[in-house]
């Protein structure tokens, strides 16, 4: 609703008719289709564990999307190519959590470094991006090193005593989901109603309001118990069903 309330400060123009056709969900919109991605992968989960499935079942669902994804077109291409990554998470899940203290040792710190620049060294001369190429078998070493890189640095950021870094990594979720919203719109007040057009003070203060004002969103919601809106209900969470039985 808000890409056609806001059409005339964007840059892409909707009209309603546009977000409710078929094509708006089933062909990419900017970064957007990342949500509808991870809408469909979740809903996809959820229902194989319903059905007595399991994380290897989720994972061998997610292997077959892989190969058949470039069969397919828009977001439905996109689903499949990356339900691998969110399946590969659940099962890997329990065994970090177990050998956790591992990424606080400085040589494994060294490694993950190591192995993190050297992955985006090669996907840089590599080209292409379908799945069938070796660049799209580097996407995926460079989620895993992305990821192992963010998972060390968390783990080991309160020996650095940025506790405001470990703040806004417990409210990622609603940055995330809300970040694009809150810098969009103070970059439309900006130019528009204050008539800012210096590339670097929209680029700090859009930055910072895509960060702070989530977070804000996210402790008002809270405080006012509409929580509703940041969780998924008992009945289809995943996480009710890993810690059920422990």
């Amino acid at each position: 609703v808000s890409h056609v309330l806001f059409t005339g400060f964007t840059n892409q123009q909707h009209s309603f008719s546009d977000i409710f056709s078929l094509s708006f969900f089933l062909y990419p919109q900017a970064q957007f289709w990342f949500l509808y991605a991870l809408f469909c992968v979740t809903a996809a989960s959820a229902a194989i564990y319903r059905f007595g499935g399991n994380a290897h079942v989720l994972l061998i669902v997610s292997v077959i999307l892989l190969l058949v994804a470039d069969r397919f077109e828009g977001v439905v291409s996109l689903t499949f190519a990356h339900c691998i990554y969110f399946a590969v998470g659940i099962c890997i899940a329990p065994a970090l959590l177990e050998h956790i203290g591992v990424f606080s040792k400085k040589m494994v710190i060294g490694l993950v470094i190591l192995l993190f620049v050297l992955v985006q060294g090669c996907a840089l001369l590599i080209p292409g991006d379908r799945l069938s190429t070796p660049s799209g078998v580097l996407n995926f070493a460079m989620a895993v090193s992305g990821t192992l890189l963010v998972l060390m640095t968390c783990l080991n950021l309160p020996a650095t005593g940025l506790r405001g870094l470990d703040y806004l990594g417990r409210h990622s979720m609603e940055i995330f989901l809300m970040h694009i919203m809150a810098a969009a719109g103070v970059r439309i007040v900006l130019i528009r109603v204050f008539e800012v057009y210096n590339p670097l003070i929209l680029l700090t203060v859009c930055t910072a309001a895509g960060i702070l004002i989530p977070v804000l969103m996210s402790f008002m919601i809270r405080k006012s118990r509409l929580t509703f809106l940041l969780s998924c209900p008992d009945w289809l969470s995943l996480q009710k069903r890993f810690t059920a039985g422990r």
